[in-house]
């Protein structure tokens, strides 16, 4: 006989906009949301996490009979519904993906597996939807300001004071060479980076190569890819006080190509606890630190598995930054180990959720292994 259980992809939210409970369940695009109102939604949420035990079909009926109040009829109809849309699944199922997660969750990883789980399979946006042009579709979320709100801008120009920095010449250095000395290291044992270091391996790695125009309106190109070409990432320069850029915080205009002040920053100090005191970062001069505008990206790509685009391009960001870093003679740390919330003050960031920290970069000479 075959038995049902509650199924672990099961999320269950209290209320919705509306004031609604809403259960979500199943992978990609059989990722099914329901929303549950009325006087029997508290019974029925009640009685789903009473299924955590598996049981056959007339078993399951007679408790949600006890349990909301219906008649023999209505409550076989909701228990079909809840195996057809996944959120009763057969045992057999239930039990691979519980181990799946608790795989997963021996390693720390409870919370990441049940993203990975729940976006499996999900489609990226094709070039047609449902006989649709990529064209007309963008064009109509332009236009339809009610579901998302108005596109975020593609660019915020820096504000704040400028910085007056020279940008020293590169050296005639190859691909192979960068390559050939590029590596990891721990810390930092050498004179610390002048200001005038900087500016060009900015320009290089993160910079705007040139504004070009597009269906959704003008977009960057820079040296990096970027999904749909948002450019969501942002780049912030905290100085422990070097030549020509004194103790504070900088963001980077990637158009303007020059350093701005941040007005309002907190202590820049901070920044070695703000990265749990890791070597490559307290023996420092200068900490680069990666922000994301999340909305700038997720208001074209309304879907979660795009958030795996924006780790693949972070990736690509602090890669580019890194290897014109090493073109110009300035070695990097890679910091992954940021305390979010103490960032966020250091750069006078007020909403996690609208623009974040996502990575950290230690500049420096004389790094050693």
């Amino acid at each position: 006989m075959t038995e049902y259980a509650l199924s672990p992809l099961v999320k269950i939210s209290r209320l919705d906009s509306e004031g609604r409970a809403t259960l979500r369940t199943g992978s990609g695009d059989d990722r099914a949301h329901l929303a549950l109102d009325g006087d029997a939604a508290q019974p029925l949420i009640e009685w789903l996490l009473g299924c955590s035990k598996a049981a056959d079909l007339s078993t399951l009926v007679e408790s949600l009979r006890d349990c909301a109040g219906l008649d023999a009829s209505d409550a076989r109809d909701l228990v079909d519904n809840m195996v057809s849309v996944g959120v009763l699944t057969e045992t057999a199922t239930d039990n691979r993906q519980r181990e799946q997660i608790t795989r997963w969750g021996q390693l720390g990883w409870r919370d990441a597996a049940d993203f990975h789980l729940a976006t499996y399979g999900l489609r990226f946006v094709p070039d047609e939807v449902d006989g649709i042009t990529y064209a007309d579709y963008f064009g109509a979320m332009v236009e339809d300001t009610e579901s998302a709100g108005e596109q975020p801008l593609a660019y915020v120009p820096a504000a704040g004071q400028q910085l007056t920095l020279g940008a020293a010449d590169g050296s005639d250095v190859t691909l192979d060479e960068v390559l050939s000395v590029a590596e990891p290291i721990n810390r930092f044992e050498g004179q610390p980076v002048r200001g005038q270091e900087l500016l060009s391996p900015l320009r290089q790695g993160f910079g705007a190569q040139r504004t070009v125009g597009g269906m959704l309106g003008e977009h960057q190109l820079r040296s990096f890819p970027s999904g749909g070409a948002r450019h969501p990432f942002e780049l912030y320069l905290v100085s422990k006080g070097i030549d020509d850029v004194p103790v504070g915080v900088y963001r980077f205009d990637p158009v303007e190509g020059d350093l701005f002040a941040v007005p309002g920053h907190g202590d820049a100090a901070e920044i070695d606890t703000a990265c749990f005191g890791k070597g490559g970062i307290r023996s420092a001069s200068a900490v680069l630190v990666l922000t994301c505008r999340w909305l700038r990206h997720s208001w074209k790509y309304r879907y979660a598995r795009s958030y795996r685009m924006l780790l693949l391009e972070a990736g690509h960001a602090v890669q580019a930054i890194y290897l014109a870093m090493v073109r110009h003679g300035i070695q990097v740390y890679h910091c992954p180990s940021i305390h979010d919330s103490v960032i966020r003050e250091i750069l006078a960031l007020d909403d996690d959720c609208t623009e974040g920290p996502v990575y950290a970069l230690g500049l420096g000479h004389g790094g050693v292994r």
